[in-house]
């Protein structure tokens, strides 16, 4: 993902169940569907929150779960590509001395 703002990239990432659905029915599902109307195209998403009532113990209230709303697409080429650095440097900083 890509904050539209900063260009700044996310990678989302989800354990729960809700959040493999959202994944899965609002993401892929949506590219697939695209992929046969626009080649080559990448779905345009804005992250947002949704809330579900558990059957399981409606007691809990609101979940929030992620909502992927599609707002367009854009060709594959046109993300900014992350800088690619040595997993050497992303490692190499200090750790602080936590005293005795």
């Amino acid at each position: 993902m890509q904050d539209v703002g900063s260009s700044q990239l996310f990678t989302f990432v989800t354990s729960s169940v809700s959040g493999r659905i959202a994944v899965r029915q609002q993401l892929l599902d949506h590219y697939r569907r695209l992929q046969h109307v626009a080649p080559g195209e990448y779905p345009i998403a804005k992250l947002k929150v949704a809330k579900f009532i558990s059957k399981k113990n409606p007691r809990l209230g609101p979940i929030p779960k992620p909502l992927f709303q599609i707002i367009g697409h854009c060709p594959q080429g046109s993300a900014v590509r992350p800088e690619h650095t040595a997993i050497e440097t992303d490692l190499n900083d200090e750790i602080p001395h936590l005293g005795k």
